[in-house]
């Protein structure tokens, strides 16, 4: 995967080979959640149709998602194959700086970041902080203020797995592929307790309520009816507070819908893109 260096070292990402065009088509830049990676998205957005078929990828039978815009899926600092952070350095500030780090060394003019989960947060947090530098925004899955039970940020110290099971439990909804959800948990138990619980730690620090009115940029937020780790009333309030958002509800769909409803949320993306860029 190609690499950037930024102050926490290197980190890693994934392109889909469009050549960013900030006037015309500017990148889309994907942020994972907690315990994710860069290949925590539909391999349909992170690859153009033709590399994705050469891949042995099934591309949906609609106009493949994003297919003549860049694309970038980055991995965190300590996920994927990016270099760690310090876990006691770990904020959703702190990470916020280091996104907007790498797209600056990649080279990107007004970028759109979209973000899911902690993703989101770390989204509104760079458009609050750098918003001069950023084009737009898509929060999936995510809200101003992401709460974390005790019981979570205990047991990924005390008992790992059996507390990642539990996670996993609530960000599918009955219908999902098993697939699906064996896939995120393997993921997210690849990146380890101390970092998973930094994740979490993070988004239990983390509240952008005092701050949204500064984000002065068109945002998308899209949320699953049926998430139970971010219920769509903490959307409709995300939305209520920021200056220039609308609210997308797409049915069927958890915590993860990027993935339980692919076509719909790409269509959603696709559509706030060609309206507002």
């Amino acid at each position: 995967m190609p690499a950037v260096t930024t102050s926490a070292g290197r980190l890693t990402y994934s392109w889909n080979g469009v050549q960013p065009d900030e006037e015309t088509q500017p990148a889309l830049v994907l942020i994972h959640g907690a315990g994710g990676q860069a290949r925590d998205w539909p391999a349909e957005w992170r690859y153009r149709a033709n590399a994705a078929q050469t891949l042995g990828i099934r591309v949906l039978p609609e106009p493949h998602a994003f297919g003549n815009r860049p694309v970038y899926a980055l991995d965190l600092p300590g996920h994927g194959a990016s270099a760690p952070l310090d876990p006691d350095a770990i904020t959703v500030a702190r990470l916020a700086e280091i996104v907007v780090e790498a797209t600056d060394a990649i080279g990107l003019a007004k970028p759109v970041l979209v973000g899911h989960s902690m993703g989101g947060a770390i989204a509104l947090t760079a458009a609050s902080n750098a918003g001069d530098k950023l084009g737009g925004l898509v929060i999936i899955g995510s809200a101003a203020r992401l709460p974390v039970t005790d019981q979570i940020l205990d047991g990924l110290q005390t008992d790992f797995d059996a507390t990642v099971d539990m996670i996993t439990k609530f960000c599918w909804s009955k219908t999902a592929p098993a697939v699906f959800r064996e896939t995120g948990k393997r993921h997210m138990k690849a990146c380890g307790p101390t970092q998973v619980h930094a994740d979490f730690a993070a988004c239990a620090g983390y509240d952008a309520r005092p701050t949204l009115d500064a984000i002065r940029m068109p945002v998308l937020v899209i949320a699953g009816e049926r998430d139970k780790m971010v219920p769509t009333t903490a959307a409709e309030k995300l939305v209520g507070g920021l200056p220039d958002a609308t609210l997308q509800v797409v049915a069927d769909a958890g915590h993860f819908l990027h993935f339980e409803q692919t076509a719909p949320v790409g269509r959603a993306i696709e559509g706030f893109m060609a309206a507002r860029f």
